[in-house]
């Protein structure tokens, strides 16, 4: 009787020993697909993960090109602000006459030579003007002439120096004049 519960206990762990291989080769066939599709949805949350990355450079470059309009635009504001009422082709004249006049030159003509819209804005236009600036027979306020000049470049973001020169008077044989050209960005 005990070589027979010994042989009945060798054939119970045979057969639990075929069923634990068995359960093993189950789980490993239906493990695998769970592992592939694991692998496959890692790698779909990796990219993913870098389109919002990009999607988030994207945003913070609108955002600080925002950032730079709201500044261009105040800056257009600021400018607009210190021009008189009406036109700004009769505005931008007295403008310049009276910055000359405040470095102690007198602007006799301002003249606008033309027109063109500026490329990118609606409402906005770019003027071409020339400026004739007036040099003393002994040339002694060319310093100072090209000190307002330079400081006309700098002191507004929208009027730009194109052009400056020393040549001679059209009007009065054996006399100079400056002659300024500038660009201006103003609303129309």
């Amino acid at each position: 009787m005990e070589s027979g519960f010994t042989w009945m206990r060798l054939g119970v762990m045979a057969v639990c020993a075929a069923g634990l291989v068995l359960i093993a080769e189950d789980y490993r066939k239906s493990a695998a697909p769970l592992r592939q599709r694991q692998a496959e949805l890692l790698r779909d949350v990796a990219r993913f993960g870098k389109r919002v990355a990009d999607a988030q450079k994207s945003i913070a470059g609108i955002r600080e090109r925002e950032m730079d309009l709201d500044r261009i635009r105040n800056e257009i504001d600021t400018v607009q602000a210190g021009l008189p009422p009406g036109s700004v082709s009769d505005a931008f004249p007295a403008w310049v006459k009276e910055h000359f006049a405040h470095c102690g030159i007198v602007v006799p003509v301002v003249r606008l030579d033309s027109t063109q819209n500026e490329p990118g804005t609606s409402g906005y236009e770019r003027g071409l003007w020339s400026v004739d600036l007036p040099i003393d027979e002994a040339g002694r306020n060319i310093a100072n002439l090209l000190g307002a000049v330079a400081d006309l470049d700098q002191r507004d973001s929208f009027v730009r120096v194109l052009e400056f020169e020393i040549r001679p008077d059209p009007v009065k044989p054996g006399a100079r004049v400056g002659s300024l050209n500038l660009a201006t960005v103003l609303r129309k």
